[in-house]
């Protein structure tokens, strides 16, 4: 009421501004809880550059790899959230309430059930590429690895043990397994490799082209590279976000991520490096005539080459949560727009 009065006293303009603000917080808190804090957002964009991928290797139309990636990636992010959720030592319980109410659980199952549709309709090369991407995405946080526990284990002690069973029992006592993700500097390379997977093998399987056949100085490669590249930057953006909570974690639980490893400034470096070397491969490879044109013909990914680029650079430990989880996310759309743009110029 205080503010409406203030505003009166200043005029209709103060009156009109307050409003707009007042509408703006509005939306802008409802497009976070319903959007980005449900992972649409960031599925959403992911799955655009499936778009991307068919506008630079001139394939087909086609939205259902954009809607298996969508979809897949709601059920996988909000599966994550719910977990991270259940494992953390102090929880959040506004976080808590939010990843177990009804309708984000009926959300997830949903997108768990569209996605088994949209898999049982894909053809073979698109189940085997959408398959490497889920394996990807799911295993890293998987206890995979083994290594032994210290101390020796001796003969006599596993001969005492009676059957294989309790002998195959006995020798997995003396290894402990790590996640993929706990090895040192990992964890934002192979979420960037499942999202590139998911955004380039998935449309090439869905008509009927395997990664795997081609060769390394295919297009497709060459757009593989690149995209992994520009996904690398987001996913490592995110660990700098983490970087705090990650370092909080009990020693058993902490996950080594480069965020973690090395200093900001190297990590923008490394980063910058890496997105400046595909494109300059692009550009010479383009110039020896070992692919079509991706550079110079398709402007999307220099475009989004500068776009991550420019964010990289940008990059401070203490941005707010929105900047990463609206903005940097946003800059996943951005190939997909400009190819839009550029097929409308052309």
């Amino acid at each position: 009421m205080g503010v409406a009065i203030d505003a009166s006293r200043q005029g209709p303009r103060a009156s009109w501004k307050a409003s707009a603000e007042a509408v703006w917080d509005s939306f802008y808190e409802g497009f976070k809880r319903s959007i980005v804090d449900t992972s649409i957002w960031v599925s959403a964009g992911l799955a655009s550059l499936t778009l991307f991928t068919q506008h630079v290797l001139e394939l087909p139309f086609d939205l259902r790899p954009f809607l298996l990636v969508l979809f897949s990636g709601i059920a996988i992010y909000n599966l994550d959230h719910v977990n991270d959720q259940r494992s953390r030592s102090m929880p959040d319980e506004t976080a808590e309430e939010f990843f177990s109410s009804f309708p984000l659980l009926t959300l997830m199952a949903s997108a768990f059930v569209a996605t088994g549709l949209m898999v049982s309709v894909a053809p073979a090369a698109a189940k085997t590429a959408f398959g490497l991407y889920l394996a990807i995405g799911l295993s890293y946080s998987v206890h995979l690895i083994p290594s032994r526990k210290p101390g020796r284990m001796r003969l006599d002690e596993l001969w005492q043990h009676r059957g294989l069973r309790a002998k195959a029992r006995f020798v997995l006592d003396r290894f402990h397994f790590t996640q993929p993700k706990q090895i040192p500097g990992a964890k934002a390379w192979l979420v960037a490799f499942a999202m590139t997977t998911g955004a380039v093998a998935l449309p090439l399987g869905w008509v009927g082209i395997s990664l795997g056949s081609l060769s390394l100085t295919s297009p497709a490669w060459m757009l593989f590279f690149f995209v992994f590249a520009f996904c690398s930057c987001n996913t490592h953006a995110f660990d700098v976000r983490d970087k705090e909570e990650d370092l909080a974690k009990p020693v058993a639980k902490q996950v080594f991520t480069m965020a973690t490893l090395i200093e900001l400034k190297e990590l923008k470096r490394a980063l910058s490096l890496l997105l400046l070397s595909v494109l300059l491969v692009l550009s010479v490879g383009e110039k020896l005539g070992w692919f079509q044109g991706l550079t110079l013909t398709h402007p999307e990914i220099l475009i989004a080459g500068a776009v991550a680029l420019l964010y990289v650079q940008l990059l401070r430990d203490d941005l707010k949560a929105d900047v990463f989880n609206i903005w940097i996310e946003a800059t996943f759309f951005v190939p997909a727009l400009v190819a839009v743009t550029h097929s409308a110029l052309h």
